[in-house]
């Protein structure tokens, strides 16, 4: 599967992040899109192999325990 643009940035915020979470709506405003664009992102950036994990009231984070390398 391939990943857009939005996915990259995305998955590079969470990379940068790794540990901490990450509100959709912080990464929206990162990045200048709408949470609904995060929130169909990090789906598609699931079902490609990324753990990436959710709370409500805390955000997303990419897992530890992520085995997938990206550039």
């Amino acid at each position: 599967m391939t990943v857009n643009k939005t996915a990259v940035e995305i998955l590079g915020l969470l990379e940068q992040n790794k540990g901490k979470s990450l509100s959709g709506e912080k990464i929206a405003s990162l990045i200048g899109t709408t949470r609904s664009a995060v929130w169909k992102n990090i789906k598609l950036l699931r079902e490609s192999g990324y753990s990436i994990d959710a709370a409500s009231n805390r955000g997303y984070e990419l897992n530890e325990n992520n085995d997938i390398f990206s550039a």
